[in-house]
């Protein structure tokens, strides 16, 4: 079921994650739903981007890692 302001989405993510099954379900996510290998969700207000391209990947890294933090699970 499809919930406003994507809450479907983040239900899904926040159960995988306290599942330990984080990065299974973004796969799943990734084939079910055909949204090709990179796409923009606004989630609870929010805009969030999901890639699996590793061009994508690889830029992001290049260009970013510094702005990138590590942060403790929920």
């Amino acid at each position: 079921m499809k919930w406003p302001l994507a809450i479907d989405v983040f239900k899904g993510q926040y159960d995988a994650l306290m599942r330990g099954a984080l990065l299974a379900y973004q796969a799943d996510f990734f084939r079910n739903f055909e949204v090709g290998q990179t796409f923009q969700v606004r989630l609870l207000g929010r805009v969030g981007y999901f890639t699996m391209d590793p061009k994508n990947l690889e830029h992001m890294l290049q260009t970013q890692f510094d702005s990138m933090t590590s942060r403790p699970p929920l």
